[in-house]
């Protein structure tokens, strides 16, 4: 996920980074903690003020400098789960010598240098409780594998349309249902049917496979009460559905087209997916459902969580009441 800035190796890392939102929030979050990694002990301090979040790492020995940076983009994730904003590098000091702001910022992935911002879920842990999550995390994201990146690539992109980010963002729950179930947390009660060979009678018994708007279902109905409020999740599941197949699978544009329907039609007017408008607004649904599922699988407590997005929501619902879709 990361190119290393520089070779060589380090004992301190201090990282400065800015947000290049326009929304700003009265973030100020500080955190110490330390941990262990084939036999090197990482002191890690992180403050949050205002615009900006600075990120220290002291190691007891001298360690490769990919180890570290590696550390730093884990705690950058880590902190966006809950800032719903990304902090870009302003400047990067590496056993005091400072590197240029440009030279870091030209190997980031673009995610790490969005002005986008999200919903701001403000809570503060003490510093045990923050290692713990931290730690819990870092577990996650691996088992989880490629998920996490395609959520940061497809919610913090800017230069490609809104209709193909809200479907790259939908796809992101396809393997998050997979672990979801896996873990226990999801259930999916698998139906099986009878397949009898044409040529020898052999009967042969299939599972039947979970639709994507299954799995979109299931997850919006477990999570998704606070998020969807007064919104029609069924319509919404529908067209969400329509427009990922969309673009996922560009045939089914051929696919679908309802009668009476003027020649030279948007394609999502033809087959009844979610418009521009609606996957501008529902991007930012979507995505705090994918957090919320994340943050509640590392076991924040929802009474903390539940209030911030449902003030969230009612902002958004009264600034956007055209794009949403209602019983």
């Amino acid at each position: 996920m990361v190119i290393c800035l520089s070779s060589g190796y380090c004992n301190n890392l201090e990282f400065v980074g800015k947000t290049l939102s326009q929304h700003l929030t009265l973030v100020e979050r500080n955190n110490s903690f330390s941990i262990k990694r084939k036999n090197v002990v990482y002191s890690i301090t992180i403050e949050t003020i205002g615009i900006t979040k600075k990120i220290t790492i002291a190691a007891n020995n001298q360690v490769e400098l990919i180890y570290i940076e590696n550390l730093i983009f884990e705690l950058l994730r880590f902190e966006n789960i809950f800032d719903g904003k990304m902090y870009t590098c302003e400047s990067l000091v590496i056993d005091g010598r400072e590197l240029e702001s440009h030279d870091i910022n030209k190997y980031s992935l673009p995610y790490y240098k969005s002005k986008l911002h999200y919903a701001y879920l403000g809570i503060t842990f003490g510093n045990p409780v923050y290692k713990r999550i931290f730690l819990r995390w870092i577990k996650l994201e691996r088992d989880i594998g490629i998920t996490h990146s395609m959520f940061l690539h497809s919610t913090y992109a800017t230069e490609i349309p809104s209709d193909l980010k809200m479907a790259l963002l939908l796809q992101v729950f396809e393997p998050l249902s997979d672990f979801l179930i896996r873990e226990n947390v999801l259930t999916y009660n698998a139906q099986t049917y009878n397949r009898t060979c044409s040529k020898c009678g052999y009967v042969v018994v299939k599972t039947r496979s979970w639709t994507f708007a299954e799995r979109l279902k299931a997850i919006v109905s477990k999570y998704g009460s606070v998020i969807f409020c007064k919104d029609s999740k069924a319509k919404i599941i529908k067209k969400a559905v329509k427009l990922r197949n969309k673009v996922i699978h560009v045939d089914n544009a051929k696919k679908g087209v309802k009668k009476g329907v003027k020649k030279g039609a948007k394609i999502g007017a033809k087959i009844g997916a979610l418009n521009g408008n609606q996957c501008g607004f529902y991007v930012y649904k979507f995505s705090l459902l994918y957090r919320y599922i994340i943050l509640t699988y590392l076991d924040i407590n929802t009474s903390s969580l539940l209030p911030k997005i449902a003030r969230y929501i009612e902002d958004i619902n009264q600034q956007f009441p055209q794009c949403r879709i209602l019983p």
